[in-house]
């Protein structure tokens, strides 16, 4: 049985493809996200290959907190309960990483984080094919 982020990971994975389907050649720029309340995921994605993406970041740590202009990770070498995804870092703190292109990120709920390439996904997991 697959668990939340798994099934969220696969209806995204599902949606880019239906999208490019019926995109053609028009291009799409994708940044999604979707969550169960528990987990989510992510995409940084474009539908012609030979453009970059938007951009996405992530941020993750103990404790994301701002004191006057001030933005950053409390702790951003601990896995913890913070987790920040945004098409821009809101600060120049260090703990930003930018997303690569044609990645998916999933966040379970004690914010782990793993990176997925896109182009897997929608390669071997065609529309309709719940088996791969």
């Amino acid at each position: 049985s697959r668990n939340g982020l798994e099934a969220m990971a696969d209806a995204i994975s599902m949606t880019l493809q239906r999208v490019r389907e019926l995109t053609g050649a028009v291009e799409s720029q994708l940044n999604l996200a979707v969550t169960d309340g528990n987990h989510a995921v992510f995409t940084r994605y474009c539908t012609a290959s030979d453009k970059t993406p938007n951009s996405l970041y992530v941020s993750s740590g103990h404790e994301y907190t701002c004191q006057g202009n001030q933005c950053r990770m409390v702790n951003p070498s601990q896995r913890g309960a913070a987790v920040v995804v945004s098409s821009e870092r809101l600060s120049d703190d260090p703990s930003w990483v930018r997303v690569p292109p044609s990645t998916m990120v999933l966040v379970t709920s004690e914010g782990n984080l793993e990176y997925r390439t896109l182009s897997h996904y929608l390669t071997t997991r065609a529309l309709g094919d719940e088996d791969n």
